[in-house]
């Protein structure tokens, strides 16, 4: 997972700070929901699966709004490593 964090890592531009409200629950690390993430894609289990699998540390609705993801091709990049490995 460590390769793999460090092919994400420069990706990510920190966490939005957006909230209407200005307050809200603190944010899970990204390098948290990583290992989650890696292993909707590989293995096509649910998002609430996932949540067990990480002993209930990051929650299904928290893997699936990593937007800021999709939006700096986090999924793209890690597919294009993996073909070039």
């Amino acid at each position: 997972m460590d390769v793999i964090w460090a092919a994400v890592e420069p990706l990510l531009l920190g966490p939005p700070d957006d909230h209407p409200l200005g307050c809200h629950r603190l944010r899970v690390s990204d390098r948290l929901c990583l290992p989650g993430i890696v292993w909707r894609l590989v293995l096509g289990c649910s998002c609430a699966s996932v949540e067990t699998l990480l002993d209930n540390r990051v929650s299904n609705t928290t893997l699936r709004r990593r937007d800021e993801w999709v939006a700096a091709g986090v999924s793209d990049h890690i597919a294009a490593e993996a073909l070039t490995a």
